[in-house]
C-alpha cells in the first residue's frame, strides 16, 4: 500500500516541481534581460519587438564597428541601425547689426530643435544641435525598408526650415547639413551639403 502511494504522489509531484523550477522551456521567450531606457535620440520605426537592451548593446558596438548595427541581425531579426547626422551652419551674413557683418563659413548654430517632419510625434524628443553646431540620431529599421524623411530645424528667432526629402536606406549618412539665415528677410536657403570638420 505505502509503494502504491508513493509511486502515485513521486508521480503527480515530480511534473510540478520540474516546471516549477525550469526557467522556461520555451525557446522563441528572450532569456531576461536588464530593462534599458534608450536615449531620446533612438527612434525606433520598427514593428518588430526587440527588448531595449539588445538595440542599446547594438548601438554601443556600433561605434567601434557599424557593422554591429548594420548588418541586419539584431537577436535574429532583420533590424538595421542607422546613425544619421548633420550639422547646422550660418548661412554667411549676419544682417541684424548695421553694417551688415560677414560670419565665417564654419560657423555653427547650437541648440537648434531637429525633428522629422513625416513624423511629427519626434519633436517632443527635443532633440537639438549640440554646442558644437552637430546633431544625432540613430534609426532602428526594418533591414532592405527604405524610410523617407525631411528634416526640419527650428530655434526661436530663426526661420523654421525644412528639407526636402531624404532617402533612408540601410547604411549610415552623417553629412546632412543646413545653412540658416539670421533672419527672415535673406531668403531661407535649404540644402544638403557635405560638412568638413
Amino acid at each position: 500500500m505505502y509503494n502504491r502511494l508513493s509511486i502515485f504522489l513521486v508521480g503527480a509531484i515530480l511534473p510540478w516541481l520540474m516546471v516549477a523550477c525550469s526557467d522556461s522551456n520555451d525557446p522563441e521567450e528572450p532569456p531576461s534581460v536588464p530593462d534599458v531606457e534608450l536615449a531620446d535620440n533612438v527612434l525606433v520605426f520598427t514593428d518588430q519587438q526587440i527588448p531595449n537592451f539588445y538595440l542599446q548593446q547594438a548601438i554601443d558596438e556600433g561605434e567601434e564597428d557599424p557593422t554591429a548595427r548594420l548588418r541586419g541581425d539584431i537577436m535574429g531579426r532583420a533590424i538595421v541601425i542607422v546613425k544619421l547626422s548633420g550639422k547646422a551652419s550660418h548661412v554667411g551674413v549676419d544682417i541684424s547689426v548695421s553694417p551688415p557683418k560677414y560670419i565665417p563659413y564654419d560657423a555653427t548654430v547650437p541648440q537648434t530643435g531637429v525633428w522629422i517632419a513625416e513624423h511629427p510625434e519626434t519633436r517632443n524628443r527635443q532633440l537639438q544641435t549640440d554646442d558644437t553646431g552637430w546633431w544625432t540620431m540613430y534609426i532602428v529599421k526594418d533591414a532592405e525598408a527604405d524610410l523617407e524623411f525631411s528634416f526640419v530645424y527650428e530655434k526661436e528667432g530663426w526661420p523654421t526650415t525644412k528639407t526636402n526629402i531624404n532617402t533612408i536606406t540601410d547604411e549610415d549618412d552623417t553629412d546632412f547639413g543646413i545653412q540658416r539665415p539670421i533672419s527672415t528677410p535673406l531668403p531661407m536657403r535649404m540644402t544638403r551639403i557635405l560638412v568638413f570638420s
